[in-house]
């Protein structure tokens, strides 16, 4: 309830799209209320995860919309991270104060979910270095991510987008010794991908793929798909892990033989397996068929041995 004595007493469409008064108590009505929930997150995190976890989908509009109150909303935000235990929250104030004293970005993975984001091999290389990752699971935070460029002068930086600098020294003998399989497998992809490289956010996986830098994501297209919307398609970059035994063995056949059949099937299978690992498989039944020619191979050369 607003007591004010400065209001017309007749009302209008007009009146209340250009009324003065109005636009002040509009200012100060969210400000107060965006003060009051501010105090509430600070001394009562249980009853402010409740009201997060009925309006904070809805809430988290404001970053794209707002963007007066922008920064005084991303304080309010909460977020699941790599981190946390499943269904609990933490703020982006909480997640920088954690950060290690090298960590220069804030990290966030998007997906349909927790259990679709926290086995994604984007996330390897942070998991070994110790850095938490926000999970940005909400459709809406596509948009959130589009909004809010940096948090306390921290550039928030997706883990699948772009090229990744965890300030670790790249094993250069390592990436010139598969080099060969990296020239094999651009060549056999062509066109489907926008290039393959060395990758650095790799630890146990093979492939990975990742949007370049302003790209939509695979997230975001599915979201889009969704809302029987288009989404701009763009190609992705193919990442090669340099210390797997698959790319070592690749890199040894592409040096003997860079077009043989058997270099040009391994490089599909690599694709196929990086877009499994997004939810994706653009032919099953022609993954299917490889993986089965793989495994009879295999077997044929175990039985004899």
């Amino acid at each position: 309830v607003v007591d004010s004595e400065d209001l017309s007493l007749n009302v209008s469409r007009e009146m209340l799209q250009e009324d003065r008064t109005l636009s002040q108590i509009e200012s100060q009505l969210v400000k107060q209320t965006l003060k009051a929930l501010k105090e509430l997150g600070e001394t009562d995190e249980a009853k402010y995860a409740a009201f997060w976890a009925e309006f904070g989908k809805v809430f988290k509009e404001g970053i794209s919309l707002d963007w007066k109150n922008k920064d005084a909303i991303a304080d309010l935000c909460r977020f699941e991270s790599m981190k946390t235990e499943a269904g609990k929250i933490i703020s982006l104030k909480q997640y920088v104060a954690a950060m290690p004293e090298e960590q220069k970005e804030i990290y966030y993975v998007t997906g349909l979910g927790r259990r679709a984001v926290e086995q994604s091999p984007h996330l390897e290389a942070f998991r070994k270095k110790g850095y938490d990752v926000l999970f940005f699971i909400d459709p809406i935070d596509e948009w959130v991510a589009k909004s809010l460029f940096e948090y306390e002068k921290k550039r928030l930086k997706s883990v699948a987008h772009g090229d990744i600098d965890l300030g670790e020294d790249k094993d250069k003998p390592a990436e010139e010794d598969v080099s060969s399989a990296v020239l094999a497998v651009k060549k056999a992809l062509g066109d489907r991908v926008k290039d393959v490289r060395i990758s650095h956010r790799l630890t146990d996986s093979v492939s990975v793929l990742v949007a370049q830098e302003g790209d939509p994501g695979a997230n975001f297209e599915r979201i889009m798909k969704m809302m029987d919307k288009e989404a701009p398609a763009a190609k992705r970059i193919l990442e090669l892990n340099a210390g797997h035994a698959i790319v070592k063995n690749l890199a040894a056949m592409a040096k003997k033989d860079p077009d043989s059949a058997k270099v040009a099937e391994w490089s599909e299978l690599l694709f196929d397996q990086a877009l499994l690992a997004e939810g994706v498989v653009e032919d099953p039944a022609k993954l299917v068929r490889r993986i089965q020619a793989l495994l009879t191979e295999v077997s044929a050369a175990a039985a004899q041995a």
